[in-house]
Order: structure tokens, then sequence, then C-alpha cells
């Protein structure tokens, strides 16, 4: 049960033995209008025009929860160096990088580093009323994505995750990281 928590929460810390770790992948690289602070404002969020390579750290927990335990984003940064980065970190390799369509390059970075990688051809409107429904707790209030306090960009772009009220489609802004997680949910759907 979910216990009065939020989908955020020290229960998404990694489980050694757990489950299985992915990767979720959203690639970018520009800082946008803050070249000189890689892409961050003041108060280091990433502005609303960057758009930064994220991969977030993914449990798929034996209970079906998708725990997301730890994020790097970075703007200007060459896709091998932030692999290389990642791969330091002290988590198993991942089962599969899962990434977007057009992500040829950093498909290519992935193999390279010995990983995985999986392509997820989400349709959006779809795989977002996927990823609404794991955030949402069910019935017996348990809540199928959990996100680790640590994750807190993740957090501001959920956070700031807006529609356009003219066309009714998300705003690209502040949607890389919820890109990146709603692949990774549509691509595992199955086994969440």
């Amino acid at each position: 049960r979910d216990q009065g928590e939020g989908n955020v929460t020290e229960g998404a810390e990694y489980v050694p033995d757990g489950g299985a770790v992915y990767w979720a992948l959203d690639d970018g690289y520009s800082a946008g209008s803050q070249p000189a602070t890689a892409g961050k404002d003041r108060q280091g969020n990433y502005v609303a025009d960057a758009h930064p390579r994220v991969i977030l750290w993914c449990q798929l927990r034996r209970d079906g929860r998708l725990a997301v335990f730890d994020e790097s984003y970075a703007c200007l940064a060459l896709s091998d160096r932030h692999i290389a980065d990642c791969l330091e970190r002290p988590y198993p390799r991942p089962e599969a990088a899962v990434h977007g369509p057009g992500s040829a390059e950093i498909r290519g970075r992935l193999f390279e580093a010995g990983l995985m990688p999986a392509q997820s051809t989400a349709n959006v409107d779809e795989s977002i009323k996927e990823l609404r429904r794991r955030i949402a707790a069910d019935g017996n209030g348990v809540r199928g994505i959990i996100v680790h306090p640590r994750c807190r960009h993740l957090r501001h772009e959920m956070a700031s995750y807006a529609y356009d009220a003219g066309n009714g489609k998300p705003i690209k802004a502040y949607d890389h990281g919820p890109d990146a997680l709603r692949g990774l949910v549509w691509r595992l759907r199955g086994e969440l």
C-alpha cells in the first residue's frame, strides 16, 4: 500500500536485487538562452528553452511498481562522456536504455558503451495517458510510479508540464524528463 505517501518518496531508493534496472533517455544538447550557465537559471533549474539530455535510472520492482531513483540532466555535454559519467555511478548496468525515435547518435553511443538501446515508438497522447495512469494511485491506494526526492529536475519538470490552450498539445518546455519516463513506461507497459 501507498500508506499516504505520494509519488515522491525515499521508498524509491535503489534496492539491490529488487528488480531490473533501466535507463529512460531523452536526447538533447542545447542550453537554449543560457549557454553561459549550461541552460540553468539562478535556482539551478533548466530554463524553458533548454533541451538537456536526460538519463533516468529506474527500477522495475517485483510488485510491478517503477521506482525512479536517480537522474542525470546535461546541456552542452557530448553523449559519449555523459554515458561514461553515468556508468560510473554505483548502480548496476541497465537491462536496456530506452530512448525515443530520432536518436541514432545516442543509440550508437549506447552500443559503443556496451549497453542495449531500445527505441520507444510511443504515440505521445497514448503514452501520456499511460504515464498518468501509473502516476495516480489505483483502487488500493498504490502508485505505479514512485520518484526519489533526489530527482529534483524530473520533479520540477513534472510540476511544470503544461498544455497549449490553443491546440491542446503539450508545450515543448520542461518536458525532457517526462518524455524519457513516458517512453520507458510505454515500452514496459505489459510488465507494469
